[in-house]
């Protein structure tokens, strides 16, 4: 919210501009009229929301070169007034074939459009005209928010054009509602989705008697009484016959009375309620909340996370499925899918297949929906807070995740998720290895990958526990992303190492990409024709027993360890346990003799 607002007015020569600035200063138009008036600042209790006015002046000739004075007042202004003679149609055609391109050159602030000497029109037709001349202005130009007719002479609308002058301001239109389709705009509709979420407090889909009469209290810190409140359904009602049922007010009717209190100019009572639910100018929600961890800890999902998505989940689904169409349904309060958040596309929305498990049907599970939200938090936890806020998260930022222990390899891991790395040759089938993880049919003629791939899986589905249940994370790195693996180690719980019995895999898994010593790995072979501890053929089988291992290695991370390194950590732990056991002893001895010491020299 702006304490000050900087009015400007603009417009030909001899349309009234300063005549305006005087009558609204004095309450009447004075017989004298300076060429330009100096800038008038209206004091906070003449203006709306504790803001001061400053209304400035400008001059303008047509046989004159606009000076940089000018240009500069056009771009520190808040909104501008653009006024034009009612009775003089060359001033009404400059708007369109000057003015408005003048204006959005150097500024982007809304544009009211002033017609003045409206005690002079006699032409009836003239509102006809008017109105043909501003409905492709604010077309063509978005910062044309309102026009209106005036008298600088008999004081007619001055008042109600000061009052524009601020509310373009504090409530702009623009971001709501589009004036020339006259509907709500995509952002503001998403806006108000969420709201209704969070309003929504028995998740049935209905704003009912109590909902709406709490969000009324808590919004506009007044209560609705009964009366008013039937007196709004009854309007949505007449206008959006489907909007209000027996059981409240649904989304769509909700929508349509946002609309009407746009048409009615009650703008101020959408920006309250925006703005209350921590929309900003853009509507957008400003989520600051920073996380401070060490590298090897992760940060997974809380249990009022957790909590959330299994509500979330059973609100949309059928049958215990969300269809493709849930799926939109739960994430219409964004633009992007949250696995793809820079994407629009419809086809982005389509890759959630590429994450995780679906049905036959093209259907998510509540436990895929569940390994979904692990992922994208164990990546970018910023994005899934982003995410988990914009579909209805009301708690606190910081209880909506955990930060895990550091990663310790002499040391069980409480982890719920889970990260392994599946690295190898191309062509050795570390893309049919996610894909198996997915339940995917095996494909022989799968092209290499180019870029990194991840999916999820919850391994350990105890149905009733799912807040207990172990997550697998699998990221994929071709050889051509092994930089970007490096810089990402940290995530890494367990590196999978595949290979085929080809010489190339060979070199590959002999360098091991250097990869740190203490770093957990499982050697896998994918040919069943070379021999190796452990062999898999995802041609014939899911290796659900490797997918097992890899967690188990995990929470046990020294079963994944080198020999030689195990030995290594093991003699240190014993080094270590005897140093200490050393040092009690010498305590206890010194302990011991200081009381043989005390009795000798202290008898009782």
């Amino acid at each position: 919210m702006k304490d000050d607002i900087r009015v400007l007015v603009l417009g030909d020569e001899k349309v009234g501009k300063t005549s305006i600035i005087k009558a609204l200063i004095s309450d009447q138009l004075p017989l004298e009229i300076p060429a330009v008036h100096p800038p008038v600042k209206f004091p906070k209790e003449y203006c709306l929301d504790n803001c001061s006015v400053t209304v400035v002046d400008s001059l303008y000739r047509r046989d004159q070169e606009t000076d940089d004075t000018l240009i500069e007042e056009i771009s520190k202004a808040n909104s501008i007034l653009l006024v034009y003679d009612v009775t003089m149609t060359d001033t009404i055609d400059r708007l369109g074939s000057f003015w408005m391109d003048f204006i959005s050159n150097h500024s982007d602030a809304p544009i009211i459009l002033v017609g003045n000497k409206a005690d002079l029109k006699t032409d009836q037709s003239t509102a006809e005209q008017f109105e043909d001349i501003m409905r492709p202005l604010a077309k063509d130009y978005k910062q044309c928010t309102i026009s209106i007719e005036v008298s600088a002479k008999t004081l007619v609308s001055l008042h109600d054009l000061f009052l524009c002058a601020q509310r373009v301001v504090l409530y702009p239109t623009s971001p709501l509602y589009e004036s020339v389709s006259r509907q709500l705009t995509p952002e503001f509709e998403r806006a108000l989705g969420l709201i209704f979420r969070r309003c929504d407090k028995d998740q049935d889909f209905y704003l009912n008697d109590y909902e709406l009469a709490n969000m009324h209290s808590e919004v506009f810190q007044n209560h609705l009484i009964q009366n008013d409140m039937d007196h709004i359904k009854e309007v949505v009602r007449e206008k959006c016959g489907e909007g209000v049922t027996d059981k409240g007010m649904n989304f769509h009717g909700f929508l349509h009375l946002q609309k009407m209190l746009i048409q009615r100019l009650k703008l101020n009572v959408c920006w309250t309620l925006l703005r209350y639910f921590g929309f900003n100018d853009k509507l957008e929600l400003e989520i600051n909340f920073t996380i401070t961890k060490k590298p090897t800890e992760s940060i997974e999902l809380s249990r009022n996370s957790i909590n959330f998505l299994i509500a979330v989940f059973k609100q949309y689904a059928r049958n215990d499925l969300l269809t493709y169409e849930d799926l939109l349904s739960i994430f219409s309060t964004l633009e992007c899918p949250p696995w793809a958040p820079t994407r629009i596309d419809e086809q982005a929305w389509l890759s959630i297949e590429r994450f995780v498990a679906m049905t036959p049907d093209f259907c998510v599970t509540l436990s895929s929906w569940l390994a979904l939200w692990h992922m994208l938090t164990l990546l970018d936890y910023e994005n899934s807070l982003k995410y988990l806020v914009h579909i209805g998260f009301s708690y606190n930022y910081e209880d909506a995740f955990i930060v895990t222990k550091e990663r310790d390899v002499t040391d069980f891991s409480q982890r719920r998720v889970f990260c392994g790395f599946v690295l190898g040759e191309t062509g050795v089938g570390k893309t049919s290895l996610l894909n198996s993880l997915l339940e995917k049919e095996f494909n022989p003629n799968q092209m290499p990958s180019t870029l990194p791939n991840m999916v999820s899986r919850i391994i350990e589905d105890t149905s009733s526990q799912l807040l207990e249940s172990k997550c697998l994370v699998l990221i994929e790195y071709p050889t051509v992303a092994l930089e970007e693996m490096k810089n990402n180690l940290d995530l890494c719980d367990v590196a999978i190492i595949l290979q085929d019995g080809t010489r190339e895999s060979q070199e590959f898994i002999a360098n091991e990409l250097l990869l740190p010593e203490l770093l957990p790995r499982i050697r896998v072979n994918t040919k069943s024709d070379y021999p190796m501890k452990l062999t898999i053929d995802l041609s014939k089988e899911r290796p659900v027993g490797l997918f097992t291992e890899i967690v188990n290695i995990a929470i046990k991370p020294m079963n994944g360890l080198e020999d030689h390194v195990r030995r290594e950590i093991k003699k240190s732990m014993q080094e270590k346990r005897m140093s200490a056991a050393l040092k009690i002893g010498i305590v206890v001895a010194v302990f011991v003799s200081g009381i043989a010491i005390m009795r000798k020299y202290f008898p009782r």
